[in-house]
């Protein structure tokens, strides 16, 4: 009898340290939206068991899609949306609401990306649709003045310019086979078709050293920049403790 109390006092004791384990654990994976809506023990207690942390592998070269959500016959939740049940109350679901609308803001995350300024892995649930738009698309976006994107449209023809120039070594030697009676079924003409398309890839995915980038930006952009990185990671954070609803395809993300 004694045995079996001391492995339930035991089994009892291992308990309280999981629990505790699974407390310090969340508190440093979700510290920063802790702290920022001023979360008590037991609003954490009472949350759901997060979501996995997303992979973020790096994004897939090519010609993307983007799916606008008019097109969708009935209403849907709005990536940013707060998830109706909250434990929050009602001050911290407006501080909550104020951080969500940064995934309200998919062309803010895209021109980041494409002008170098943040990696395309800080937005997980796809990927904030980049080029194959110019430069002047994002102006707006990070208030940048006409000096500011001539350095920005330099930094990407630098950085784009040896791909471009071993493109169009390949293109002229393409049309040199075919010129000379070479067949477009023939190895050699395959062989340079799929090194011309890898090197469009590589191309589309470039972008400009992040140093460098961030060098063109002003002391008040560059602070505006990383308070949309800060809410991004606790809008990030508030998705896996589903408090917030996640973006999806339809809201400008790319697959």
């Amino acid at each position: 009898m004694i045995c079996r109390r001391n492995m339930l006092f035991g089994g009892v004791l291992l308990a309280g340290a999981a629990v505790a384990l699974t407390a310090q654990v969340s508190a440093d994976r979700y510290g920063p939206l802790i702290r920022a809506l001023a979360l008590s023990d037991a609003q954490m207690s009472q949350l759901p068991q997060p979501l996995p942390a997303p992979v973020r592998a790096a994004p897939t070269a090519g010609r993307v899609a983007m799916y606008p959500p008019h097109i969708l016959p009935v209403p849907f939740p709005r990536g940013g949306d707060l998830i109706p049940g909250s434990v929050l109350d009602s001050a911290q679901q407006a501080e909550l609401a104020e951080i969500a609308k940064v995934l309200q803001r998919p062309q803010t995350s895209a021109g980041a990306v494409a002008l170098g300024l943040m990696d395309a892995r800080e937005w997980p649930w796809g990927w904030a649709c980049p080029p194959l738009l110019p430069i002047q698309a994002y102006a707006q976006a990070f208030a940048l003045s006409g000096a500011q994107m001539t350095q920005f449209e330099q930094l990407e023809q630098t950085v784009r310019q040896p791909i471009f120039e071993q493109e169009w070594a390949k293109q002229n030697r393409h049309r040199e086979l075919l010129d000379s009676g070479a067949s477009e079924d023939s190895a050699e003409v395959k062989q340079l078709m799929a090194e011309i398309s890898e090197l469009s890839k590589q191309s589309y995915a470039i972008r400009p050293p992040h140093d460098a980038a961030l060098a063109v930006l002003t002391d008040a952009q560059r602070t505006k920049l990383a308070e949309f990185q800060a809410d991004l990671e606790l809008a990030r954070e508030a998705v896996d403790l589903r408090l917030v609803v996640a973006p999806w395809a339809g809201e400008g993300l790319c697959h």
